[in-house]
C-alpha cells in the first residue's frame, strides 16, 4: 500500500518470498472447501498477506502486480462465501422430478414438473418455428428504496415482488474497514485508486465487452454480479448499475470508448480528483459524494465517448451505491504521489539560488542581499529577467512581490511570466507595470501545465528615481516539490 514515507516498505509474514502462482484464483481445476464461518474473518486477515509486495519472489513489476491482483481476487472469493447447503435432484420411476435439501432424508416434487413430463419421452427434434419479435428489455430502478421494473421503456413501473423483505439492504453500510491500519491520507488514496481502476474503469470495460459480444441487458447484468467490485453489494444496486451502464454505453462510439478506457493518464487524473476530494475524510461519505461526482466530471476526458460514459455512469450512481462499492478499497494498492500539491517560496531578500540571470547579471538585473533582485537601467528602461529550471512538474501558479520604479512612467510591453517544457512555451501571462513605488503582487494562476522551467521578465520605462525590485517569488504545483 502507498505510504508517503519514501523508505517505507510493507513487511510480509512469510519467512521468505514465494514464487508467483500464475493461475487465476477462479480458474480450473477448482477445489471445494467448507469451514466454520466464525473462522472466516481470520482467514481473510491471513490472506491479506498475499497482497504485500514482499510476499512474492519476483523483480518484474508486471508479474508482481498480477500476483497482487490475483490475491485481491482470491480475498474477494473468500469474502463472498455463503452458507453451505446440499441440494439433490432425482427422477422417480414415475418420471417425477424431486429435490432434497437434507441429504436425501425427505424429497419434494418440483412444482410444475408434471406439465413437462412428456419431455422425458421426446422424439426427434422438429424443425424450428419462426422467430417472434423481440420483447422490450427490462429496466430497473430504485424509487424511495423500492426496487421497480419496467418492460415498456420506462413508461410504467411495477414493484418487484418480495423486495420489501430486503429493504434494509438499501441502507448504506458503515465506514469501510481499515485492516492495514492506514492513516487517513493513505486510506483515501487506496479507496480513490480502487474506485477509479476497478469500479469505474473495469466496470465500464466489462459492460463494453458484453455489448461487443452482442449480449442482452439481462445477460450483461447477470455477468456483472460476478465482478469482484460488486461483492457485498445488494443485488438491487448491481441491477441498477448494470442497467445505467448498458443503456449509456450502447449509444456511444465504442471504438473511441475503448481507446479512452485504455488511457492511463486520464484515469490517473480521475483517481487524483477522487483522492483530493476525500483525503480529509479518508473515504467516500454521503456528504462528500456530490463533490466527488463533480470532481470526476471536471476531469478532461480523451474523447467525448469516454467523458460521456464515465460522467453518466458516476452521476447516475447514488451515494448508497458508492458507499457499498468502496468497501474493498482499503486493501487496494494506490499511489497518489502525483496528486499532492506543493508551493515553494523564494525569498530574494536572503538568497537568489537556484534562480539565474539568463543573459548574465549586469544587463538583466542583479541580486543584492537584503534588497532582492534589482533592475538594471539601460537608457531609461529598467530590466529584470530571471530563470529557474527544475525536474518536470505540473505548475499551476506563479506569484511574486515587486516594488516598481518610483518615478511616474509609461507602462512598457514585455512584462511576462512564461513556463516552458524544454524549448517549448507551454504558458504565458503578459501584464503591465503600474506607476507606483509600492509593493505590488502579481499572480499568474492557470489550470496547470507540465514544464521544467519558469522565466519572469519585468520591464518599465522612465528616467530617474529608484530601480524596480523583485523581492520574492512563489511557485505552486502538483506532485512533489522539485526544489
Amino acid at each position: 500500500m502507498w505510504n508517503p514515507i519514501p523508505t517505507w516498505r510493507p513487511a510480509s509474514s512469510y519467512a521468505e518470498p514465494v514464487a508467483p502462482v500464475g493461475s487465476e484464483p477462479d480458474a480450473a481445476p477448482l477445489v471445494c472447501l467448507s469451514v466454520n464461518r466464525d473462522w472466516l474473518p481470520y482467514v481473510l486477515g491471513s490472506l491479506a498477506q498475499l497482497v504485500q509486495p514482499t510476499t512474492w519472489d519476483t523483480t518484474d513489476a508486471t508479474v508482481l502486480q498480477t500476483c497482487i491482483d490475483q490475491a485481491t481476487a482470491l480475498i474477494g472469493q473468500f469474502g463472498n462465501a455463503g452458507e453451505c447447503m446440499t441440494y439433490d435432484l432425482r427422477l422417480t420411476s414415475e418420471c417425477a422430478l424431486q429435490f432434497s435439501t437434507d441429504g436425501g432424508d425427505t424429497w419434494t416434487d418440483v412444482e410444475g414438473w408434471d406439465e413437462f413430463a412428456s419431455t422425458c419421452f421426446a422424439g426427434e427434434e422438429g424443425p424450428p418455428g419462426p422467430e417472434g419479435p423481440p420483447g422490450p428489455a427490462p429496466t430497473f430502478r430504485l424509487d424511495d428504496c423500492v426496487l421497480q421494473v419496467s418492460t415498456d421503456g420506462g413508461d410504467t413501473w411495477t414493484d418487484v415482488e418480495g423486495w420489501d423483505t430486503f429493504s434494509l439492504a438499501c441502507l448504506p453500510p458503515g465506514p469501510p474497514a481499515n485492516p492495514l491500519d492506514s492513516d487517513t491520507s493513505t486510506l483515501a488514496c487506496s479507496i480513490a485508486a480502487y474506485f477509479a481502476a476497478e469500479v469505474i474503469n473495469a466496470g465500464i470495460q466489462h459492460v463494453l465487452d458484453e455489448i461487443n459480444a452482442s449480449k442482452t441487458l439481462v445477460q450483461t447484468v447477470q455477468s456483472l454480479l460476478g465482478l469482484g467490485f460488486l461483492i457485498d453489494v445488494p443485488i438491487a444496486l448491481a441491477l441498477e448499475l448494470g442497467t445505467i451502464a448498458f443503456n449509456i454505453i450502447q449509444t456511444l462510439n465504442l471504438t473511441d470508448l475503448q481507446s479512452g478506457l485504455s488511457d492511463s493518464t486520464y484515469f490517473d487524473a480521475v483517481m487524483c480528483a477522487i483522492f483530493v476530494t476525500i483525503e480529509s475524510d479518508g473515504q467516500i461519505t454521503a456528504d462528500n459524494w456530490a463533490a466527488v461526482q463533480a470532481a470526476i466530471d471536471a476531469v478532461t476526458a480523451p474523447n467525448a465517448a469516454t467523458g460521456s460514459a464515465v460522467s453518466s455512469y458516476v452521476d447516475n450512481m447514488d451515494a448508497n451505491a458508492a458507499l457499498f462499492l468502496q468497501q474493498q478499497g482499503p486493501i487496494y494498492e494506490g499511489d497518489c504521489s502525483s496528486c499532492m500539491t506543493w508551493f515553494h517560496d523564494f525569498d530574494f531578500l536572503t538568497a537568489f539560488t537556484p534562480w539565474t540571470f539568463p543573459f548574465g547579471s549586469g544587463n538583466d538585473g542583479h541580486w543584492t542581499s537584503g534588497t532582492g533582485v534589482v533592475a538594471d537601467n539601460d537608457s531609461g528602461t529598467w530590466w529584470i529577467e530571471i530563470l529557474v529550471t527544475f525536474s518536470a512538474r505540473v505548475i499551476t501558479k506563479v506569484e511574486g512581490g515587486v516594488i516598481f520604479h518610483t518615478t511616474a512612467m509609461s507602462g512598457a510591453s514585455g512584462c511576462w511570466v512564461k513556463a516552458y517544457s524544454g524549448a517549448t512555451l507551454v504558458h504565458e501571462l503578459d501584464f503591465t507595470v503600474p506607476n507606483t513605488g509600492t509593493v505590488q503582487n502579481f499572480v499568474d494562476e492557470w489550470a496547470g501545465s507540465t514544464c521544467d522551467s519558469v522565466r519572469i521578465r519585468l520591464r518599465s520605462t522612465g528616467v530617474g528615481g529608484a530601480a524596480t525590485v523583485l523581492q520574492g517569488v512563489t511557485i505552486h504545483g502538483q506532485g512533489t516539490d522539485p526544489f
